[in-house]
């Protein structure tokens, strides 16, 4: 199982923090930390987001989208058309709320927790099971 997470930097702690915690529940994670001085960041997002078989977008005290995170998105999004991936927010409880979702992750579940360690069972369900990250109860309501 292999996830692609996408953060802002001002997260780029807690990014670190949810790799460690997948990679110790042996879930492969990619992200923009992984990107060395120099690569190419763009060739590099396409290549590994393809790969994923699920997307997590990590939302702390940093959840402003900026022009490389919006690129990101589009990166993403281009690679996962069909919506086959799994979308999984995952909001650090004490920074971002379901209001700083950006609109294409406001139809999806979305992971509240401050201890990464104890969200992994619900990642690892989400990422198993792709058509359980859509949030039944907000397409109703729309």
């Amino acid at each position: 199982m292999r996830v692609f997470i996408s953060f802002a930097e001002r997260d780029a702690d807690l990014a670190a923090q949810l790799e460690v915690a997948l990679r110790r529940n042996n879930i492969e994670a990619w992200s923009s930390l992984d990107v060395a001085s120099g690569e190419d960041w763009k060739r590099l997002v396409d290549h590994e987001s393809a790969s994923a078989d699920g997307y997590i977008f990590l939302l702390g005290a940093g959840a402003s989208a900026n022009p490389q995170l919006q690129a990101e998105w589009r990166s993403l999004l281009r690679n996962d058309w069909e919506s086959k991936k799994p979308l999984i927010p995952v909001i650090h409880a004490h920074g971002a709320a379901l209001r700083d979702l950006p609109p294409f992750l406001r139809n999806r579940r979305a992971i509240f927790t401050t201890n990464f360690d104890t969200a992994i069972g619900e990642l690892r369900y989400l990422i198993e099971h792709p058509a359980e990250s859509l949030d039944r109860t907000h397409e109703r309501q729309s």
